[in-house]
């Protein structure tokens, strides 16, 4: 199949209508290709080399076998597992980006929350509460972590935290996490509440991730007006 070449990150984000989805992952050495219902790119980071697409899912797959050889990591449309079977990949993440253009509502809690510079704490509460988050303090994408100490209080333990992971124009939110003994306290929705209206004054946009069987986040998120679900799957294709 042949690809039409679009250039960089400015025709990338022409192409997409400036999809805040783009914005985010188009920030690297890029370049963009284009074919009937697919919008592909690659970053060619030597250390993170990664194809993105959105479009029709077996294209996407007919894409990273033709054009991603080397890539690390694929993040393409939902895929099944037999449609992914050709990138013989030893991971499958099936996931949602969700994106809201507009502030939340007002929810109790988010006075308390406020920027964070204890990485010690953070990598602490994520070992406990998120072990499996992919932001941490120190990846270089983090621009700060903000978070919430027990009873709002300076000095008090960190049960709630957050990563600021915008770039490109786009907010995002990554890490999310709560302490498992004060869960069902409505922190999560606090500091998600809190770093999304401060990220849509700074740029208009939010967007987070959710995993595509984590009902529970996903109802938190709708709740704060997270919406306009783009499916993805992420697989790690073998050499």
């Amino acid at each position: 199949m042949g690809y039409e070449v679009l250039g960089g990150r400015s025709a990338l984000l022409e192409a997409s209508g400036n999809h805040p989805y783009v914005m985010l992952t188009t920030t690297g050495d890029v370049t963009g290709y284009r074919t009937d219902g697919l919008l592909a790119w690659i970053d060619r980071d030597p250390a993170r080399p990664m194809v993105w697409a959105l479009g029709d899912g077996p294209a996407a797959v007919e894409f990273t076998l033709a054009m991603g050889g080397g890539a690390r990591w694929a993040h393409l449309p939902h895929l099944t597992p037999e449609q992914a079977a050709p990138l013989r990949s030893d991971l499958h993440d099936d996931w949602d980006q969700l994106t809201t253009w507009t502030a939340p509502p007002p929810v109790p809690g988010e006075a308390a929350v406020g920027p964070l510079d204890a990485d010690a704490e953070v990598d602490a509460l994520l070992d406990l509460a998120f072990p499996a988050s992919v932001s941490r303090p120190g990846d270089p994408r983090v621009r700060r972590w903000y978070g919430v100490r027990a009873g709002g209080k300076a000095g008090g333990e960190l049960v709630a935290c957050a990563a600021d992971r915008s770039r490109g124009g786009a907010g995002h939110i990554a890490g999310v996490a709560v302490h498992p003994d004060h869960r069902r306290r409505s922190l999560g929705t606090a500091v998600t509440a809190a770093l999304t209206r401060l990220l849509h004054a700074e740029f208009g946009n939010c967007s987070l991730s959710v995993m595509s069987d984590a009902s529970g986040p996903r109802r938190l998120y709708e709740r704060l007006g997270y919406g306009n679900p783009l499916a993805r799957t992420t697989v790690r294709p073998a050499p």
